[in-house]
């Protein structure tokens, strides 16, 4: 059997559509492969940011619960001086009530 012209010629095409076919296909998956990366590197820097957002906003209300605890110990502190003032305004207002009440058994 000899291989004519005609024969090879066919051969070849068919080889060089196949595999200009296979290329394609390649080319096809690899700029798919291509629009997903950039789309995971967006992603990752949009997350990023927001990361970054985050561990602003975490900062300031640490910063704000800092304060917070700061002010609360004062006012408690505060609070715990006007204590006594307070018994003894307390106990003076006592004694005015029970000053003012008629002395008896039944008396309301």
């Amino acid at each position: 059997m000899s291989i004519s012209r005609w024969s090879l010629g066919v051969s070849l095409a068919i080889a060089l559509t196949v595999v200009m076919g296979g290329f394609t296909l390649v080319w096809y998956e690899l700029n798919a492969f291509r629009e997903t990366q950039l789309e995971l590197v967006a992603g990752v820097s949009r997350a990023e940011a927001q990361i970054e957002a985050l561990q602003e906003d975490v900062t300031a209300l640490r910063e704000d619960v800092a304060a917070l605890r700061v002010e609360l110990r004062d006012s408690v502190a505060d609070l715990r001086g006007e204590m006594p003032d307070l018994r003894g305004e307390i106990r003076e207002l006592g004694d005015l009530i029970r000053a003012r009440e008629p002395s008896g058994d039944g008396a309301q």
